[in-house]
């Protein structure tokens, strides 16, 4: 079993979102919680960087979707928890009191000049910090 089918009981709706971008975006399932977030970064790097139009921002909209469900996955699968939804905040709940939103931390990440850096170098939220 893949460790992506293993998340199944506590991944909620971010395995179906998690696979649906990986096989719009034509990556293969990737092996593990580190190479997922290895792609995630490739991911960011290529999608920050387009131009403004309709099309980049409908590609940002898939990977804050798609990838922020891969990386909410990658957190379930190092850290143990489960996913939660609160109205439509999706959120990976770690440890007894701290959540993580890994859609809100790939929006995020789409932000700045340098995307790739930010979402290595971003320190997690104290809440999740916390439960880490």
């Amino acid at each position: 079993m893949s460790w992506l089918e293993a998340l199944r009981p506590v991944a909620g709706p971010l395995l179906d979102s998690a696979r649906t971008w990986l096989r719009a975006a034509g990556h293969d399932a990737p092996d593990s919680s580190v190479d997922a977030v290895r792609l995630l970064v490739a991911a960011i790097d290529d999608v920050a960087f387009q131009d403004d139009s309709p099309e980049a921002d409908q590609a940002d909209e898939r990977l804050v979707e798609g990838g922020g469900a891969l990386l909410g996955l990658a957190l379930l699968d190092r850290h143990g928890g489960r996913h939660d939804r609160r109205g439509r905040a999706h959120r990976v709940l770690l440890g007894r009191h701290g959540t993580f939103d890994p859609l809100r931390a790939i929006h995020r990440a789409l932000d700045p000049d340098e995307p790739a850096a930010e979402l290595r170098t971003r320190p997690l939220p104290p809440d999740a910090a916390a439960a880490a």
